[in-house]
């Protein structure tokens, strides 16, 4: 019985990868920033609060697609969605979330302009 060879990995260690938007076609892993680990980072971590954020969203038939809530409208964090009073809003909706003056998450150039 043969002994497969073992597999030659041509990337270097994620501790080298470049931060380029390339890496992850090269199989290099990044880190890559979700919103919903944002928004449970927020609500769990000690002395930090949810309810100080602002989520921007996509929504359609607002002015501009898009909808600002605070994150004291947020009721409960699921898995796929977020849930509000009104609605539940699929994560890949969000386009923004500022806190504390800082943004902390941005899904693309949409998301740039929002005031």
């Amino acid at each position: 019985m043969r002994r497969a060879k073992p597999l030659k990995h041509p990337s270097p260690p994620c501790s080298q990868a470049s931060g380029r938007k390339d890496d992850y076609a090269l199989g290099r892993l990044l880190t890559m920033v979700f919103p919903r680990d944002v928004l449970n980072r927020l609500m769990w971590t000690e002395g930090e609060s949810l309810a100080e954020a602002v989520i921007w969203y996509v929504h359609r038939g607002a002015p501009g697609d898009s909808l600002r809530i605070g994150g004291g409208a947020i009721r409960s964090l699921g898995r796929l969605f977020f849930e509000t009073d009104e609605a539940c809003i699929p994560y890949h909706r969000v386009l923004r979330i500022d806190y504390r003056g800082r943004t902390l998450f941005e899904k693309d150039e949409r998301a740039k302009g929002l005031r």
